[in-house]
C-alpha cells in the first residue's frame, strides 16, 4: 500500500536544501524556537513581532513610510522619554527626541544605555542649523555669538557689547 499522506508525529528531523515545495507555500504549526533563514525573504502582508528586543543588523535600514511612530503604545499620563538614542562606539552616545521629566524637546548627550526607559542627559549637545524661526520666546543660557542677530521683538535683560557699534547706513 502506497503512502499517500505524512502525518505531524512522523517527521521528526526536516531539512529541505535547494527544493521547492508545492505552490511555494510553507504552512507551519510549530516552527523551531530559533529560526535562521539564509537569504532573501519577502513577506506580503503585515508582519508583527512580539517581545521584549527586535535587532535589525544591516548596513542600511530603508523605511518607506514618511511617518515614523515611537511608544505607540504609550497611554495615560506617560512621563518616559521618547526618542532616538544614537549609539557612538567609545564617544559619548546621543540622544534625540522628548525629554519626559522636563516637557520639552532635547538634543542632548547621555551616559544611559540604550534600553534605558528615562535617559540621563550628562550635557546638552551642540546644534548647527540652516536658519531658526520661532513661534515663542528663545531662551538662551549662555553666550550668542556669531554673525547678525535680527530681531523684530523685546529684548531683554541682555547685555550687548561691541567694538563699533554703527547704524547700517553709516557703515562704508
Amino acid at each position: 500500500m502506497a503512502l499517500s499522506r505524512i502525518k505531524n508525529n512522523q517527521i521528526t528531523d526536516l531539512t529541505i536544501q535547494g527544493g521547492k515545495l508545492a505552490n511555494n507555500t510553507v504552512t507551519a504549526g510549530k516552527l523551531e524556537d530559533d529560526l535562521t533563514y539564509g537569504s532573501n525573504l519577502t513577506i506580503t502582508g503585515n508582519l508583527t513581532v512580539n517581545g521584549a528586543t527586535t535587532t535589525v543588523s544591516t548596513t542600511t535600514t530603508t523605511v518607506e513610510d514618511a511617518i515614523m511612530v515611537l511608544n505607540s503604545d504609550g497611554s495615560g499620563s506617560f512621563t518616559n522619554d521618547v526618542g532616538m538614542y544614537l549609539e557612538r562606539g567609545d564617544n559619548t552616545s546621543v540622544f534625540m527626541g522628548y525629554d519626559g521629566s522636563a516637557t520639552q524637546f532635547a538634543l542632548a548627550e547621555t551616559d544611559s544605555a540604550g534600553t534605558a526607559t528615562a535617559i540621563n542627559i550628562t550635557d546638552y549637545a551642540d546644534l548647527r542649523l540652516g536658519g531658526l524661526t520661532a513661534d515663542d520666546a528663545i531662551v538662551a543660557t549662555g553666550n550668542v555669538t556669531g554673525g547678525n542677530l535680527i530681531t523684530s521683538a523685546l529684548v531683554s535683560a541682555a547685555t550687548v557689547t561691541a567694538h563699533q557699534v554703527r547704524p547700517h547706513w553709516l557703515q562704508q
